[in-house]
């Protein structure tokens, strides 16, 4: 291969390698191919020491493999990290009047108000304060109105 441009064009014209190797005087050469190529690893002037750093992964990607492996990461990879929400039935009744309609004034306010972000600068007591006056107006405790802006 005559050239960088030679070898990125020969590594692209194939599957993703397991890894790459690149032997050169210049670390931009190495960043080029870097960024011009994928392969599992791209290992810059060495061969052998990239396998007895146990901080890095080891894997390919397409049909030179899936995940990594290698010291912790061979545990992530044969992982399933499993999202698990539980959550009381204890307000179950108040909760499906606010998930489904009809809704009222105070059950939009309430819907609007919960899990959302606060806009910019409002404090935590100001987004309680609504959630409260929401449930408050629901349980027929308050009044609410929506106004249009």
């Amino acid at each position: 291969i005559a050239s960088l441009d030679e070898a990125i064009d020969f590594v692209n014209a194939r599957e993703k390698p397991l890894a790459a190797y690149v032997f050169a005087g210049d670390n931009d050469v190495i960043q080029r191919f870097k960024e011009s190529t994928s392969s599992g690893a791209i290992i810059g002037n060495d061969a052998m020491m990239n396998m007895t750093v146990p901080h890095l992964p080891f894997g390919g990607v397409g049909q030179s493999g899936l995940g990594n492996y290698h010291g912790h990461f061979s545990f992530d990879t044969f992982s399933y990290k499993r999202a698990v929400m539980l959550r009381s039935q204890m307000l179950e009744g108040l909760n499906v009047r606010l998930r489904y309609p009809p809704f009222t004034d105070a059950s939009i306010v309430l819907i609007k108000n919960v899990g959302l972000t606060r806009p910019m600068g409002q404090s935590v007591f100001s987004t309680l304060k609504i959630i409260l006056i929401a449930i408050l107006a629901y349980l027929g405790l308050a009044t609410v109105s929506l106004k249009s802006r």
